[in-house]
């Protein structure tokens, strides 16, 4: 009997370590699970503040792009009110100037064209090839003429560049070949004499 009441004895100062241990396991445990739902809270609490926040943004620019553009609609309203000769070449000046106006505008935004001249590079990042023109006048490859231009908005391209692109003629007393692309990738060849 000795042995077994040894034994019971040794369980029974094992117990309250294990029950010790539990206390302070549930404790930490429960302790994370309130820590984990208060950093859940703040973190929803912070995104929110910064929909917000970018929404307040958006909107302030927004609103300062508007009313610059409003002083161009000024202009242009004044410029095609009725009684004004249009063929007068003061006329002509005016929308020219409100055409500047306009594009200083869209710069002070960091709206600019991107780079797309005849007998420069196609670059796919930058344009998009409308169509496919047969010349010798440009080396193959290199657009032949802007179509369209592209916009950039800081470093993003806002809009790429339309252009045809070179292609070597094959034969010069033919004349020129063109080749326009249709939104579905088909073409079709127009010859120009």
């Amino acid at each position: 009997m000795e042995s077994t009441e040894s034994v019971v004895t040794v369980e029974e100062e094992s117990l309250p370590v294990i029950s010790e241990d539990s206390v302070v396991l549930r404790e930490t445990i429960s302790r994370l699970r309130d820590q984990n739902l208060r950093l859940q809270a703040e973190f929803e609490n912070f995104r929110k503040r910064m929909n917000r926040e970018n929404e307040r943004i958006r909107r302030v620019a927004t609103e300062s792009l508007m009313q610059d553009l409003l002083q161009v609609l000024d202009h242009f309203e004044l410029a095609l009110a009725e009684g004004q000769d249009r063929t007068d070449p003061s006329w002509a000046k005016g929308i020219d100037l409100i055409f500047r106006q306009f594009g200083e505008v869209l710069q002070r935004y960091d709206l600019r064209t991107c780079s797309a001249e005849i007998g420069a590079v196609f670059d796919p990042n930058l344009h998009e090839a409308i169509e496919e023109v047969a010349t010798n006048e440009v080396p193959s490859g290199r657009i032949a003429r802007v179509i369209r231009k592209g916009y950039l908005l800081g470093p993003r391209l806002l809009r790429p560049a339309q252009v045809a692109v070179a292609r070597e003629c094959p034969d010069e007393s033919k004349g020129t070949e063109k080749a326009e692309f249709s939104s579905h990738g088909k073409h079709s060849l127009e010859r120009k004499a």
